[in-house]
């Protein structure tokens, strides 16, 4: 059997159709009731019964508009249930859209820390091989500073192969050391009449050996006014005139 308000499955019309059933079962029972007054006016005995199925139809009215109610909030209840099942869902498929995006950021982060490491380890490699080239540099620089010392030793002995300073100028004008003078005739005079009519002076003999100089004056081997006293004196560089220092025991000598 099926209630009146209930669809051939069973199921409900609705609230509002519960709604007017229970109205109508409210009328009726107001009905029976009215005529089980009438009839106690007319039999007192049956006074009480009547009296009782009066107030048994209002409860049934009463329950049955209770029912009603509760009906109409389970319903509702429903809608919001659904409603709430929606939005879940939907913030669902922003936490698997988020976890996707997330997902993809890991693996771009990933991919940069495994570009970042070569870097580092092509950097490392490089700075390696600055490490071993520093360390060749600063050996070949020991060595060059060995060879130096040699050198430096070697060359004491030309310590004094400095014959003449002086002006560019004076220099030019009147050198006083003997090489200094063969040194400026031997340059040609771009002047073809000066050149014709200036003086030449040859310098004679071979040049001193640098790892075994002669004694006294560097230059006395091929010196044209040498004597012996420039072969046991080694000249000192002294002013021989102003702003001009001469090493040779006799400066200006050579015309």
């Amino acid at each position: 059997m099926r209630l009146p308000f209930s669809k051939a499955n069973g199921t409900a019309n609705g609230h509002d159709a519960l709604f007017a059933e229970a109205g109508r079962i409210a009328s009726t029972a107001r009905n029976v009731a009215e005529n089980y007054a009438a009839l106690a006016r007319g039999s007192e005995t049956q006074a009480g019964l009547i009296e009782g199925a009066m107030v048994t139809a209002t409860e049934v009215a009463e329950s049955l508009r209770q029912t009603s109610q509760q009906a109409a909030s389970i319903a509702t209840s429903g809608e919001e249930l659904s409603s709430s099942v929606n939005e879940l869902a939907a913030s669902i498929d922003e936490i698997a859209a988020g976890t996707a995006g997330l997902a993809t950021s890991i693996a771009e982060t990933g991919a940069s820390v495994e570009e970042t490491s070569r870097s580092i380890a092509s950097v490392a490699e490089t700075t390696r091989g600055m490490n071993t080239a520093a360390t060749e540099v600063a050996n070949g620089m020991t060595e060059m500073a060995a060879s130096i010392k040699s050198v430096t030793t070697e060359g004491e002995s030309l310590s004094t192969s400095i014959v003449e300073v002086a002006s560019a100028s004076g220099f030019f004008a009147r050198p006083l050391h003997p090489y200094t003078r063969t040194l400026i005739s031997a340059a040609p005079v771009p002047d073809p009449r000066v050149e014709r009519t200036r003086r030449h002076v040859p310098m004679k003999g071979e040049p001193p050996s640098a790892l075994n100089p002669p004694s006294g004056c560097r230059f006395r081997t091929r010196c044209p006014i040498a004597e012996e006293r420039c072969a046991r004196e080694e000249p000192p560089l002294l002013e021989a005139a102003p702003g001009q220092r001469v090493a040779c025991h006799f400066p200006g000598k050579l015309s």
